[in-house]
């Protein structure tokens, strides 16, 4: 639907899964390898037959991060994007919450859900009781085996694993963006935050009001 909304109005419609997940070959591990695959797909996608050179990237969450970190990079084929209920914050926003390991979220989704090719079902647990364990043997009593769940429980403070994820120059952003979050949306503290970073950021050329925030009343998705 998403495809057919857009194409009749004159795009071209490029839906991407990302490396290891759904029909992407490869190797899964959330967070890491989103930058450059992203920044490669931008130029992929300006330099074919049907483009005119120009990319717009839309999507929510995970699919929304997946907009963001590639666009610090710069792609200058990368004209706008809309980020929905997302944040670059994968610290502070996702898995911890000033400083504290937000079990309820990380487990949940970055232990269970995207476990594997394909979203695994996170109903048929016994969550009263999975709760009761300590982060790092929680993924092991939910009987999963998830390398990036590990690695953040095992960097609980915002060291250099975490840097070399997360792109925070926000200077280095060419395309505006129309931020949607929701007043009671999980990611809403940090996409206000990467909105005003990008005002900030856009204040010495002129173009902050190229950046746009919607929030409604909302919970994620």
């Amino acid at each position: 639907d998403l495809g057919r909304f857009f194409a009749t109005r004159g795009y071209v419609f490029v839906s991407q899964d990302v490396r290891g997940r759904y029909d992407s070959g490869g190797e899964f591990h959330a967070f890491v390898n989103e930058t450059r695959d992203g920044y490669d797909s931008h130029e992929w996608a300006s330099t074919q037959s049907w483009s005119n050179g120009k990319v717009g990237t839309y999507g929510n969450s995970y699919v929304g991060l997946t907009q963001l970190l590639p666009s610090f990079l710069g792609n200058p084929h990368l004209e706008a994007m809309i980020p929905l209920v997302t944040t670059t914050d994968v610290y502070n926003n996702w898995m911890y919450s000033d400083g504290a390991f937000q079990l309820g979220f990380s487990l949940s989704w970055g232990g269970i859900l995207i476990d594997g090719r394909v979203n695994q079902s996170v109903t048929p647990y016994d969550w009263p009781k999975l709760f009761e364990n300590a982060s790092s043997k929680a993924i092991q009593a939910a009987g999963r085996r998830v390398p990036h769940y590990d690695e953040c429980v095992n960097h609980p403070t915002l060291d250099d694993y975490w840097k070399s994820i997360m792109m925070d120059d926000h200077r280095r952003v060419q395309a505006p963006a129309m931020f949607v979050g929701g007043w009671y949306d999980i990611f809403l503290r940090g996409m206000i935050q990467d909105y005003l970073e990008l005002v900030e950021a856009a204040a010495s050329k002129g173009t902050q009001s190229d950046h746009k925030l919607i929030i409604g009343p909302w919970v994620h998705g």
